[in-house]
């Protein structure tokens, strides 16, 4: 017997008018089972394991979907998609760098400079000081005139005992703030 999409939409959006969100989260993965490229289902699906209180299966299907319109070139379904996750599950590291990239390619500086923030103090506050340092120095190249950043840059690589180039984040950090005046 073939798969009957119509119907199954059909029958999930009759379960869901009756608040059976199990019965129709099984119609929706029929659905995506059938058609794998049916997008939209497949976000559907997310919002019903929600609904649920299924969050990692959520995320799963949530994950597939922004990678899709990352893929096609859809910044910014991505990027919405990718909040949701990230309301989900808010420690995301990976979540976090994808928003901060996603943001930086739609060329809004300020929302990737706060993704990336989130993801360096992630980074400090899990031990990895290098990545934490990379990080850093990404806000750095995409803000050059904060000269805060500067001064992270230098204490981060002061406490990874590079001592170097912990100076020279700070003499930098000397010439942007003499700059402003």
């Amino acid at each position: 017997m073939s798969f009957n999409k119509s119907k199954a939409m059909r029958n999930a959006e009759r379960y869901l008018t009756q608040g059976k969100i199990q019965a129709a989260i099984s119609e929706y993965r029929q659905i995506v089972e059938h058609e794998p490229k049916d997008i939209n289902s497949r976000n559907m699906l997310g919002d019903l394991y929600i609904k649920a209180n299924d969050n990692q299966s959520a995320i799963n299907c949530y994950k597939e979907v922004a990678e899709h319109y990352n893929s096609q070139g859809f910044a910014k379904k991505a990027i919405a998609i990718y909040n949701k996750i990230s309301r989900l599950k808010p420690d995301s590291l990976e979540v976090s760098a994808k928003l901060a990239q996603l943001y930086q390619m739609k060329g809004s500086v300020a929302e990737a400079r706060t993704h990336y923030t989130t993801l360096a103090e992630q980074y400090t506050r899990t031990g990895k000081k290098a990545e934490a340092l990379n990080v850093w120095k990404q806000i750095a190249n995409l803000d050059p005139n904060n000269t805060e950043i500067y001064l992270k840059i230098a204490d981060a690589c002061w406490q990874d005992n590079q001592k170097s180039e912990a100076a020279q984040a700070y003499i930098e950090a000397g010439n942007r703030l003499v700059l402003k005046k």
